[in-house]
């Protein structure tokens, strides 16, 4: 029974880069990640982005045919955004 109150009164675990804001119906998770200076993610994007992010998307593209490697091929097209510039989830 002590244990039980014990779990009651431990803080909840939030997922990484959350964290909660009161709001009037309760409460909400707001993502706290920071994100890379626009000047170089722009800088980035037009410098390695444009050509990296193609040759991702044709390799990601190229496993997404292939049956047995299409979840490895969803998972970087799924980040693609990420390559092309540096934005973080």
């Amino acid at each position: 029974m002590q244990q039980a109150r014990a779990k009651a009164h431990e803080k909840p675990a939030y997922p990484p880069g959350f964290k909660p804001q009161r709001l009037a119906a309760g409460y909400a998770y707001v993502n706290t990640n920071n994100q890379t200076n626009f000047l170089v993610r722009v800088l980035y994007f037009c410098a390695i982005g444009w050509w990296a992010g193609y040759f991702w998307a044709c390799v990601g593209y190229g496993l997404v045919c292939s049956i047995i490697l299409m979840p490895i091929g969803l998972m970087m097209l799924n980040r693609l955004p990420a390559v092309l510039t540096l934005r973080k989830n």
